[in-house]
């Protein structure tokens, strides 16, 4: 398991922004996926030969991402900037397949960054439908509660909301989805909130649960 000396924490919070409370498992991931001594070629190979010589312990470095990580055994002592601009032709400085092996791990995480940017975005756009939404019914005194609004499809809104009327009054909202449709240019249906009986809730069941 990696470990990070206090110099190194600082060293990761100045450089590359990592908190303390993440150092020891970004470090953990450096020593996975990083590119190792071993495997490096040229000028990567010579400022790697170079710091070894000055620290004598750097005995398990890694160079991920324009930083080179300085390990003794799992230790992490301290985090290099590559002031070389080694990263902008990383494919001459490693051999074939360990540049391979980095590539995979570098696109994997940038996919998963845009995914999560992806569904930050679409929580975003739900709130702010949800909001407006809510000062909209209470501005025209429509008798709803609105409690919900997801978007299962890019150009489509959901619209969870109680009532206290007896029977599926949705088709009465039709002023709703024409709102959602003038200010957010996408589609919208509205859906009557049942519990687990599939029973129609009204507003004052619902707010009595508290959600």
């Amino acid at each position: 398991m990696a470990k990070v000396t206090n110099h190194a924490k600082r060293r990761m919070h100045d450089r590359i922004g990592i908190t303390k409370g993440i150092a020891q498992k970004h470090a953990g991931k450096i020593l996975r996926e990083g590119i190792k001594h071993e495997d490096t070629t040229g000028d990567l190979h010579k400022w790697m030969d170079a710091e070894f010589l000055k620290y004598h312990t750097a005995n398990n470095m890694r160079y991920y991402a324009g930083k080179l990580y300085i390990f003794n055994g799992e230790l992490l002592i301290t985090v290099l900037q590559d002031t070389h601009n080694l990263e902008n032709a990383l494919s001459e400085y490693v051999k074939e397949e360990a540049y391979a092996a980095y590539c995979k791990f570098r696109k994997s995480k940038e996919r998963k960054q845009i995914k999560e940017q992806k569904v930050m975005a679409v929580r975003e756009k739900e709130t702010e439908i949800l909001e407006s939404l809510k000062i909209y019914v209470l501005e025209h005194d429509i008798g709803i509660e609105i409690t919900n609004v997801t978007l299962p499809k890019p150009w489509l809104a959901r619209v969870n909301y109680v009532s206290d009327l007896k029977f599926l009054d949705w088709n009465r909202y039709n002023d709703i989805v024409e709102y959602i449709k003038t200010n957010y240019a996408i589609g919208a249906y509205l859906r009557r909130v049942r519990d687990i009986d599939g029973r129609l809730l009204t507003i004052d069941e619902w707010r009595s649960k508290g959600v």
